[in-house]
């Protein structure tokens, strides 16, 4: 994440958009932040964590078990990433 941060830094683009997919998540933001902040070039509005990724497995886990499509499900989830994500199956939405 860090070499990732520092190109994007290097390029300074003020117009850019960063959306940080990955896991940790927390840490991993931090980081690029810190590194377009000692370029000069951070913008708080314009670095993103996306966190969809727990959502869409829970989706793809639910699917699997019942017998609807993936693109059907609507599901919240809560809790850490991966294994500690927890689908809120009480208010699952079709």
């Amino acid at each position: 994440m860090m070499e990732v941060a520092q190109e994007c830094a290097a390029c300074c683009a003020p117009e850019a958009i960063y959306l940080i997919v990955t896991t940790p998540l927390s840490p991993c933001v931090a980081v690029f932040a810190e590194t377009l902040k000692s370029a000069k070039c951070f913008d708080p509005s314009k670095v993103i964590g996306v966190t969809s990724l727990d959502v869409a497995c829970a989706q793809g886990a639910l699917a699997k078990q019942q017998p609807i499509c993936v693109d059907d499900i609507t599901v919240d989830v809560v809790g850490g990433h991966a294994e500690l994500a927890i689908p809120i199956t009480s208010q699952l939405g079709e």
